[in-house]
């Protein structure tokens, strides 16, 4: 195996011994946290960013995650590093990066108004950190945000001003519901 995949099979052994642990109801030892985390920046070590795209490739992909948990060995690697790849792919896609976006910020926003009033603050104060990430990072991303803007009314926004970004928008939302949320309609 080249050094790739040597790093792919050591994050998966790692990640199995995690998993099966979760599985068993049975806490994970300390030692197994430190293999996954040492499994991990090995991954990114050989190819920078691997870990992530492993970790995306899994959530949306059910192929790659059976190939976790029900492969070993070389088939699992390889089913792996072709889920990676396939990832890797529909990243590159605006309009998939913009599927996934809206999907995530729809579930945020949701989650917000549920936590309404001022026992939820400190939950509603980690979602809306997320969410004001989330703009922030189209900052970084100018076809995302392109795409956004054409798909704005997906996420619940009505109307963008001609020299407002999405990215202000969104701000401008979450500022607004915060002081709802507060009892300070305007």
């Amino acid at each position: 195996m080249s050094g790739f995949e040597q790093a792919v099979d050591r994050y998966a052994q790692a990640y199995s011994s995690v998993d099966r642990q979760l599985n068993q109801d049975l806490p994970v030892l300390d030692a197994q946290k430190q293999a996954y985390r040492v499994a991990a920046a090995d991954m990114d070590q050989v190819r920078p960013g691997s870990h992530a795209l492993v970790r995306s490739a899994m959530h949306y992909d059910p192929h790659t995650a059976d190939a976790m948990t029900q492969l070993s060995g070389r088939e699992r690697v390889g089913q792996l590093v072709a889920g990676m790849d396939r990832e890797r792919a529909l990243q590159a896609d605006p309009n998939v990066r913009a599927d996934r976006f809206i999907e995530r910020w729809n579930e945020l926003r949701s989650e917000r108004q549920e936590l309404r009033g001022w026992n939820n603050d400190e939950a509603r104060g980690k979602v809306d950190a997320e969410m004001r990430g989330m703009s922030q990072r189209l900052g970084g991303d100018p076809q995302l945000e392109t795409t956004l803007r054409n798909r704005a009314q997906e996420m619940g926004i009505n109307y963008i001003g001609r020299d407002q970004t999405i990215s202000h928008e969104m701000e401008r939302q979450l500022t607004q519901g915060r002081s709802q949320s507060m009892g300070l309609e305007r």
